[in-house]
């Protein structure tokens, strides 16, 4: 089942996780997503997600960027960013982070 549709999963982990979630709204829609969280040691960005024509528009840069704010609001300062092998804009979106 694709994470998306893990509804009992993804409010789990919301509720361990309430400051270091966020979504992007346009219009009264969402038009993209983070999901992140850490064990108290090391932070993870575990989903993130943006509409395909808000794409290039620095919409998943602002959802990065505040993920990123909120963990080291929670005094983590080391992230990993969870990729799929499938999941190759994710990995562009990494390099030019670097």
């Amino acid at each position: 089942m694709p994470a998306y549709l893990d509804i009992e999963g993804n409010a789990k982990y919301l509720l361990r996780n309430p400051n270091t979630c966020f979504v992007t709204e346009a219009e009264g829609k969402i038009i993209g997503v983070i999901l992140s969280g850490h064990d108290g040691r090391r932070g993870y960005i575990h989903h993130t997600s943006v509409e395909g024509r808000e794409q290039r528009r620095g919409v998943g840069t602002a959802l990065v960027n505040a993920a990123m704010s909120a963990l080291k609001c929670e005094g983590i300062n080391k992230v990993a960013l969870v990729v799929f092998k499938k999941t190759q804009k994710v990995m562009l979106l990494g390099e030019t982070r670097i």
